[in-house]
């Protein structure tokens, strides 16, 4: 438990935080829509299709990375879309993202994060989206996103292509797969997989993919 795990407390963080980042990053009921998921799942990538597609004009929560978040959202009655990706490939290009982060504590994160979404399953706002889907069919995906939340717009290839092109030149905090990135995810497999809870992420990952949405 957290004290963000309060909604009064929630409502308040989230309120201060947009204010500060002059963004609707964080849930509020005036959201037009979510999108969350554990860092390293296409989160920016959707993003990014779904905020050009739009014109920027809708207010999308999204990349708060805490399983309150969509408990707000649902509590809310949002359209939600959660992104699911097998925890040994998330853990690791996060460590190579932050590497301030340890594999133990970010598993747990993970584990809270598949457990809150399990138990909200019910909600008739939640959608599951699994990372492989997102990457491999963007723009059916985020076409059938939008009609799901009520919304119509144009999606293209071109647009796509625009929205997610990445030049950073550390290459390793890339958004898009390469080959740099994939070398240094490499060396914390065996870590990540050798913890305790692991196999216990494994199997939360696996019920989210089975309740995937289908559009």
């Amino acid at each position: 438990m957290t004290l963000l795990d309060n909604p009064h407390l929630f409502a308040l963080t989230a309120r201060i935080r947009n204010a500060q980042l002059g963004q609707h990053m964080w849930v509020t009921p005036n959201c037009d829509l979510v999108i969350e998921g554990y860092p390293r799942s296409a989160n920016t990538f959707l993003h990014r299709i779904l905020r050009a597609a739009t014109g920027n004009q809708l207010r999308i929560a999204h990349h708060v990375h805490r399983a309150q978040q969509i408990t707000m959202a649902i509590r809310y009655d949002l359209p939600t879309y959660v992104l699911f990706r097998h925890p040994r490939d998330c853990i690791a290009s996060w460590l190579v993202w932050d590497a301030r982060r340890t594999a133990a504590r970010s598993l747990d994160l993970y584990i809270a994060y598949a457990e809150t979404t399990l138990e909200l399953m019910g909600a008739p706002s939640l959608r599951v989206l699994s990372f492989e889907d997102v990457v491999a069919a963007p723009r059916q995906v985020a076409t059938a996103l939008l009609e799901d939340a009520g919304l119509a717009y144009e999606i293209s290839d071109e647009l796509i292509a625009s929205a997610t092109r990445d030049d950073r030149k550390e290459r390793h905090l890339s958004s898009r797969p390469n080959a740099e990135k994939e070398a240094l995810k490499s060396k914390f497999l065996d870590e990540i997989v050798a913890l305790p809870r692991f196999d216990a992420a494994v199997e939360l990952f696996r019920r989210c993919e089975a309740a995937k949405w289908r559009p």
